[in-house]
């Protein structure tokens, strides 16, 4: 197959993913496209590097991309979003949330309400992937120098419940408190249910 483009001048790429996370195949199509080729310091595949747009209408999380981690975690330990009445009233509760809160960021309320529901209703075919994910970030060392995302989520699968929640004091957001909020009361509900019967 030939060149898709045989002139030069301005390309606008919509509503695609490059997987650049193969050394070779990426200067075979660099050299095709541009004449250059990879850079030699460069090594995608080394860093498992893929490139994904963001198309437009898409809803993004940035101020409360912590609080998505916790979520995660949450849900690959506990399984909390599997209670349709924890799922509901945490939405409903998202909803309710004081417009300040999302004085910067008013589409992220909305992303936030469609990650949890999305959650709640693909949580096997998510389970697959976020389990191969963590397991493989498991075996990389991740060197830190403040509580992160990353530590924040490792702490909540590698620790209990409680103890998870003490190390997440130091960094908290009201929409991680809600998460912690509802997982807590599925876990308490959980443990009634167990002890009655």
């Amino acid at each position: 197959m030939g060149p898709v483009f045989r002139k030069s001048g301005n390309i606008i790429l919509c509503d695609f993913i490059i997987d650049v996370s193969e050394n070779e195949l990426l200067d075979k199509y660099l050299i095709c496209y541009t004449g250059v080729g990879k850079k030699r310091y460069a090594s995608p595949e080394k860093d498992n590097e893929v490139v994904v747009m963001n198309p437009p209408n898409d809803l993004v999380i940035n101020q409360y991309m912590d609080s998505v981690y916790i979520l995660y975690a949450l849900q690959l330990k506990y399984n909390f979003l599997s209670d349709i009445n924890i799922t509901n009233n945490l939405v409903i509760e998202l909803k309710k949330m004081e417009p300040f809160r999302f004085e910067y960021c008013p589409d992220e309320r909305v992303a936030l309400i469609s990650l949890v529901n999305y959650l709640a209703d693909n949580w096997n075919y998510e389970c697959q992937i976020s389990e191969n994910i963590y397991s493989y970030s498991e075996k990389k060392e991740h060197i830190s120098f403040c509580y992160d995302s990353i530590l924040q989520f490792d702490g909540i699968m590698t620790n209990s419940f409680e103890d998870a929640y003490y190390l997440n004091s130091y960094n908290p957001n009201v929409v991680s408190d809600l998460f912690w909020k509802y997982c807590q009361i599925y876990l308490n509900n959980k443990s009634k249910y167990f002890y009655n019967t």
